[in-house]
């Protein structure tokens, strides 16, 4: 965190829970980008993935960047969709930037320029339920606003990530309450979420104080 390219933002919102490194592969410029977060279910439903597609499609309309948790489900399809639109994305694992980079597709578009990926974790880190919370918190933390697409009730790393964040202010939080959502969003929304019913209202949802310079031009 001494370094200078560490995100600011993240510094400010998360404080004394704040990561002590990042390791980064990809352009470090995406992490000071206006973003918005989308995250949810690994096995959501076709509702809920046309949710994530449509906030990813407006967000790169509006010049924002995307960030997400890379894992399955919710999250790649809100990734895939914006890297399909041209829009920087950042990608927070669960696992080291080593462990993330045997993938190929992943590969390739960190070497294209067209995603980073940034991690907390030692390089050949594996997937561990401890690493999903400690990864949550910066997806929130870097992201304008969060949409949480879908959540079960109670348990999972979705319905823990958002609760985390709104109890420690770690970013805004935004609830979809409309087709597709899972059976956690009500009681998030009664726990201080935002509820939503379009990708538009996310974006409106963020106070001008929180939005950064977004993307110009060529990536």
């Amino acid at each position: 965190a001494l370094d200078d390219a560490f995100p600011q933002r993240l510094r400010a919102r998360l404080g004394d829970n704040c990561p002590s490194f990042l390791l980064v592969a990809g352009p470090l410029s995406f992490l000071e980008q206006s973003m918005v977060g989308v995250v949810g279910s690994r096995d959501p439903s076709p509702a809920a993935i046309s949710v994530a597609m449509e906030m990813a499609r407006t967000a790169s309309s509006a010049g924002r960047a995307v960030v997400s948790g890379l894992a399955r489900g919710i999250d790649r399809a809100a990734m895939v969709t914006a890297l399909g639109c041209g829009a920087p994305v950042v990608g927070v694992p669960t696992e080291g930037v080593l462990t993330v980079l045997r993938d190929s597709d992943t590969r390739a578009r960190v070497d294209a320029g067209e995603l980073c990926v940034a991690s907390p974790y030692a390089p050949g880190s594996r997937f561990s339920a401890g690493a999903a919370m400690g990864r949550n918190k910066i997806v929130y933390g870097l992201a304008d606003v969060t949409l949480v697409v879908c959540s079960d009730h109670g348990k999972g790393g979705t319905w823990e990530g958002a609760r985390e964040a709104m109890r420690r202010g770690f970013g805004s939080v935004a609830v979809w309450t409309g087709e597709g959502e899972g059976s956690g969003n009500a009681a998030l929304v009664r726990q201080g979420g935002h509820p939503v019913t379009t990708a538009v209202a996310v974006l409106d949802s963020v106070s001008s104080d929180e939005v950064r310079s977004p993307f110009q031009g060529e990536l």
